[in-house]
């Protein structure tokens, strides 16, 4: 906290919030002596995320000054992009190196130091190692006994969106609407008033989808079977097979009040919304690092607005709105 250019007071408060945390069992119902836990601050402390931010911005910063040194060398998506050899988002890490020993073992040794340093320990159950096509075999074993970290064919999901994209994009999201209707199921034999319905849609069944439309343009007919769903809680269908009279379509639902809707959300507009948002923080943030390699792989010679289309062009380029006409 002190290389953070924290105060000296704020310090001696947070530390004499670590160091103060005791812990008393119950024996047949009565306090029987302290515990001072090893780890310092208990799991659920208001403080805890903020102090694991803290820790990971250490973790962050070894890892930059072995890249640095060229000790590891990050990922790069294309020639003249700047390499990234980590993601962090809370809990979720990423490291990203050259398949050899030499380099491993400098990953191991940050790994092993933040963790004398911080007292956090890997999660080897919930950990996995993830190689290109070009590594052997032999030595992805070689690496996976070496980090104790087993092997993945893909990496799955990250944040919860699909890491690869090769297939279908209906069938790669279909998980979304699936969420959606499994959300609303729950509810549908409970008595639930049309005030109550609203909330529930506006509050969460709207906003399942949020963080996938933020970063792809989802399918119109995926949107659409969302909306089906949401239409079908909305006026008291049970299942699909059960159909209620729906006495006003979906587009006018989405409405403001004062319009005569209810002030829902077409999906397919809020989607290019989000996409836009996305668009404007790559123009006012050039620097940012999502900025610089998008720059570098779909607008490298041009502004951000003026960029169109490749020959054959991938998921993201396809979606963000300055290759998307309906954004424009």
């Amino acid at each position: 906290m002190r290389k953070m250019g924290f105060d000296e007071i704020w310090i001696k408060w947070i530390m004499g919030c670590v160091s103060s945390v005791t812990y008393s069992l119950l024996l047949n119902g009565q306090p029987s002596g302290f515990i001072r836990p090893s780890r310092g601050i208990r799991q659920g402390d208001p403080l805890s995320p903020y102090l694991f931010l803290i820790c990971a911005e250490g973790f962050s910063e070894m890892l930059r000054k072995v890249e640095l040194r060229k000790s590891i060398h990050g990922i790069r998506i294309c020639r003249g992009s700047p390499p990234v050899s980590h993601l962090l988002f809370a809990d979720d890490t990423m490291v990203f190196c050259k398949a050899s020993r030499k380099e491993l073992a400098h990953v191991s040794d940050i790994l092993r130091d933040y963790r004398n340093a911080s007292g956090q320990l890997i999660n080897l159950q919930k950990s996995a190692m993830f190689f290109s096509k070009n590594t052997g075999p032999i030595l992805r074993s070689e690496l996976s006994a070496l980090m104790a970290i087993p092997v993945r064919a893909d990496l799955g999901r990250y944040l919860g969106l699909p890491a690869e994209n090769g297939k279908s994009k209906t069938e790669l999201f279909n998980y979304i609407k699936d969420k959606v209707v499994m959300s609303l199921a729950g509810w549908k034999e409970k008595l639930i008033n049309q005030a109550g319905k609203e909330v529930l849609l506006l509050s969460m069944a709207l906003t399942l989808p949020t963080y996938a439309m933020a970063c792809f343009r989802l399918p119109e007919g995926l949107c659409h079977q969302i909306e089906a769903a949401m239409a079908r809680f909305w006026w008291g269908s049970k299942s699909c097979n059960d159909r209620k009279i729906h006495w006003m379509k979906w587009s006018r639902l989405c409405k403001e009040k004062f319009k005569g809707g209810l002030g829902f959300r077409s999906l397919t507009d809020y989607n290019l919304a989000l996409l836009a948002k996305q668009g404007w923080r790559l123009m006012v943030s050039p620097k940012c690092l999502m900025a610089r390699v998008m720059k570098s792989k779909y607008f490298k010679d041009c502004d951000f607005m003026e960029a169109r289309l490749g020959s054959n062009p991938s998921w993201m380029e396809k979606d963000h709105p300055s290759g998307n006409p309906d954004t424009e």
